[in-house]
């Protein structure tokens, strides 16, 4: 059996004693959460030392990669970009001052009449300037591709028409030059 016991202390002793215990008690949790609140603070400042001279540290090197690379990488960068960018402007000066020759064929093609064959067809590109060759069976056609090409002054100009072109009646090897305008290569 469990004995009982009795306490021989008036009330007022014992609610002291108890708030003592309680007193101890409390102090104990603040002393405690002091001392924590302490080292966390003193953590946190480390921390923050720590970060900021590390920021100041990564900041002259970055400085130091960024005045190297600003001076030998970019050079060669430099070097690459306006190389590639020379190369451009060559081949938009070459586009822009070539002649589209894909129009002046479809426009010469237009004149062709039925019947008459075109064996050779040479570009003076400096001079703008056609040289025709071919056969026609008749005069009638070497006549009327004349007669065609002369009808279109907007594309060609300064056609040459030689005697020997009509000399023949049939079975006809001609050649004519003339001069292409603009508007027949745009």
């Amino acid at each position: 059996m469990a004995e009982k016991q009795i306490n021989l202390l008036p009330k007022s002793k014992l609610r002291q004693l108890e708030l003592r215990s309680w007193f101890f008690g409390l102090l104990a949790l603040y002393v405690i959460a002091g001392i924590s609140f302490g080292i966390v603070l003193a953590a946190q400042g480390g921390i923050l030392w720590y970060l900021r001279t590390r920021v100041k540290s990564l900041e002259a090197e970055t400085e130091v990669l960024r005045q190297f690379a600003s001076a030998k990488e970019s050079t060669d960068v430099r070097k690459q970009v306006t190389l590639v960018n020379n190369r451009v402007n060559d081949y938009n000066t070459l586009a822009k001052n070539t002649v589209r020759w894909s129009k002046l064929l479809l426009l010469f093609s237009e004149v062709v009449p039925a019947g008459v064959q075109i064996q050779s067809f040479a570009v003076d590109s400096t001079k703008k300037q056609v040289a025709v060759n071919g056969f026609a069976p008749t005069r009638e056609l070497v006549i009327k591709l004349h007669d065609n090409i002369a009808a279109k002054p907007e594309y060609f100009t300064k056609l040459d028409y030689p005697l020997e072109n009509v000399s023949r009646p049939t079975n006809i090897l001609f050649h004519y030059t003339f001069t292409v305008q603009e508007a027949a290569l745009k």
